[in-house]
C-alpha cells in the first residue's frame, strides 16, 4: 500500500554548508552500521523502566531509590541526549518496545483516525503541560507513588494506541514526551539527512522507506526537517548508495534555515514557560 508518506513531491535542496559528515570517518561508519547498534540499548531501557514502575508502586513511597533516579538521573541524562543526538532517545525507548510485543502476532489495526493524525500534536502538547502540572501537585519527586502512577499510565497509553492503531503509532501522534524531544530536537549538534542528488538520480528501490525499515516511514531527505525521526539509523544501514548521512551543526542552523514556523510548536514554547512558571514563582 502506497500513502502519502511515500510520495516525495519536493525534497530540501541538498548543501554541505556548516555540516560535516561524521560517516566519513571510519570509527564512526563501523560503529553505526554494527546490527547492534542502537537496538541493544533496548536490552537495557527495557527492564530499567519495568523496574522503575515496579519499586516506585511496591517500595516505600518517600527516600525511594528508584524516584530517586527517575528525577536525578533519567530526566537529565534525556534533556542532555537532546544536545547531543537529537530524538536518538526515542529509538530505544521502552514504550513502543514493550507495546509492540504485546501486540507481536496482530497484523491488523484500526486506521488511524484523520483526526488523530491532524491535532494528534496538540494531544501530545497538552499531555506534556498536564504532567508537568500534575508533577508539582502530587509532588512526584519526593512521592514514588505519584512518579509510578505516571509512568504507568503513559506505558498503558502506549499499549493501547498501539492495540488500536498499530506500530509506532503512539510514537507518531500522541506521545507527549516524543512531541517534546522532536520539538527540542532542532537544537541538536547532529542531525540526519541524505544526498537527494543521490536519492533521485541513483536509487531505484527506496529501501529506507520500505516497511519494517523506517519504523516512522519518513524518507532521509527529510529528516533533519521533520520532528519525527527518531534516530533508528535504519536507513544508514539499509541505503546501498551510502547517500544516507549523520551530520554534525551548529545546533542553531536548522532553526535559521526554516522556511516555514507551525502554529502548534510556537504554542508549545509559551504553553511550557507559563507551566513553569506557574509552578515555580509561587
Amino acid at each position: 500500500q502506497i500513502t502519502d508518506q511515500q510520495i516525495f513531491l519536493k525534497s530540501p535542496a541538498f548543501t554541505t554548508t556548516g555540516k560535516i559528515n561524521l560517516l566519513k570517518l571510519q570509527f564512526i561508519d563501523n560503529f553505526v552500521r554494527h546490527r547492534l547498534v542502537p537496538t541493544a540499548l533496548q536490552f537495557v531501557s527495557v527492564p530499567f523502566m519495568l523496574g522503575i514502575i515496579f519499586y516506585t508502586l511496591l517500595g516505600p513511597n518517600s527516600n525511594n531509590f528508584a524516584n530517586l533516579i527517575v528525577w536525578t538521573i533519567w530526566w537529565p541524562f534525556l534533556i542532555f541526549s537532546i544536545i547531543v543526538s537529537a530524538r536518538s532517545w526515542c529509538g530505544y525507548c521502552p514504550l513502543p518496545v514493550i507495546s509492540n510485543g504485546i501486540n507481536f502476532k496482530r497484523n491488523k489495526f484500526m486506521a488511524v483516525p484523520a483526526t488523530l493524525a491532524k491535532y494528534g500534536i496538540w494531544i501530545g502538547i497538552i499531555g506534556f503541560v498536564v504532567i508537568v502540572m500534575t508533577e508539582h501537585a502530587s509532588h512526584m519527586f519526593i512521592e514514588a507513588r505519584a512518579t509510578g502512577v505516571l509512568l504507568f499510565t503513559i506505558l498503558s497509553g502506549a499499549v493501547i494506541t498501539t492495540s488500536l492503531f498499530g506500530k509506532r503509532s503512539w510514537c507518531k501522534h500522541i506521545c507527549p514526551l516524543g512531541k517534546v524531544v522532536g520539538h527540542f530536537a532542532d537544537l541538536s549538534v547532529v542531525e540526519l539527512g541524505s544526498n537527494t542528488n543521490v536519492c533521485s538520480s541513483q536509487c531505484q528501490t527506496h529501501d529506507c522507506v520500505k516497511d519494517k525499515n523506517c519504523p516512522m516511514g519518513i524518507h532521509p531527505s527529510v529528516a533533519a526537517t521533520t520532528k519525527d525521526c527518531v534516530l533508528c539509523l535504519g536507513c544508514v544501514k539499509r541505503c546501498q548508495h551510502k547517500s544516507a548521512r549523520i551530520n554534525a551543526r551548529l545546533p542553531w542552523q536548522n532553526m535559521i534555515a526554516r522556511e516555514k514556523w507551525e502554529l502548534p510548536g510556537a504554542m508549545f514554547t509559551i504553553l511550557l514557560v507559563a507551566s513553569v512558571l506557574a509552578v515555580k514563582l509561587p
